[in-house]
């Protein structure tokens, strides 16, 4: 899979429950006892970082899709890495303990999260500018730039309330504004 390949979903707010129903909130409260949906007004059941994405209508990468690829990306590193090895004379390593050897080497690339204050590469301007509008609209979100080390292609991430949302990738050591 190719970055460009990476779903993309929008998330959409629903009708104000005001609009649809005037007087559901202050009913459900008074004759249920249920008032959720009077402190909430929320009748949708989307989180507030949900909420926050679809206000400013930022698309979020499909999490499956990200999966696939970063087990793909994975994949390939782990191959690099191994072939490097095996060029740098090494072979007799593998004909005598093959099982160990190779497992020793499964867990060389890893994907691993960085703050975004404490990330040292460059990062695009639309992807910053999504950042800047989520953190100033939930100042307790926690942004973090994923990859997978010693490998571009950074995920910016976004951890609310226990849930994670990747909201964009980018190629290095070329940006692309638009994948």
């Amino acid at each position: 899979m190719k970055i460009n390949e990476i779903e993309r979903e929008r998330i959409v707010l629903p009708a104000a429950t005001s609009e649809l129903c005037p007087n559901l909130a202050d009913d459900a409260l008074g004759i249920l006892g249920y008032n959720v949906l009077k402190e909430t007004g929320n009748s949708a059941g989307l989180t507030k970082l949900q909420q926050v994405l679809a206000e400013h209508e930022i698309e979020v990468l499909c999490a499956k899709s990200v999966d696939i690829y970063k087990a793909e990306q994975w994949e390939r590193k782990q191959r690099e890495l191994f072939d490097e090895h095996l060029r740098s004379g090494k072979e007799h390593w593998l004909k005598a303990e093959s099982s160990r050897y190779w497992s020793s080497w499964a867990t060389t690339a890893s994907w691993e999260e960085v703050k975004i204050n404490e990330y040292k590469e460059a990062i695009p301007l639309h992807v910053l500018n999504k950042a800047v509008q989520i953190k100033k609209a939930l100042p307790d979100a926690e942004i973090i730039i994923e990859h997978l080390t010693e490998t571009p292609d950074p995920f910016l991430v976004v951890k609310h309330e226990g849930k994670k949302v990747y909201v964009d990738v980018w190629e290095e050591p070329r940006f692309e504004a638009t994948l």
